[in-house]
């Protein structure tokens, strides 16, 4: 479940759980400064769609290595294990065995 890529119907949910907090999991996402700040300038956008356009300029950039994996190592290094939970169907146990793998 890890290794896969995310499908967009997930970043669509993953946004919605991270609206306030998306800049932070940019940042862990190794996004560049001027690509979050280009995200931002946006004003047409909500911060739903603001998140949701930087997980695809993510998902984008990092192509095969853009996994649900390292997305949900950016969550949960922002306290954010619910939201992994909820978006990608997991178990506690699964994320337990995902950071000891790190």
């Amino acid at each position: 479940v890890f290794n896969r890529i995310p499908t967009d119907e997930e970043l669509t949910d993953l946004s919605s759980g991270i609206v306030e907090e998306w800049k932070y999991i940019a940042r862990r996402l190794s996004m560049p400064t001027p690509t979050i700040k280009q995200v931002t300038a946006d004003s047409r956008i909500d911060n739903r769609g603001q998140a949701f356009k930087m997980l695809f300029k993510w998902k984008e950039r990092d192509s095969q290595s853009a996994t649900v994996s390292v997305l949900c190592r950016a969550l949960l290094a922002e306290d954010l294990k619910k939201t992994a939970i909820d978006v990608f169907k997991l178990q506690d146990q699964d994320l337990e065995d995902l950071i000891k793998k790190q």
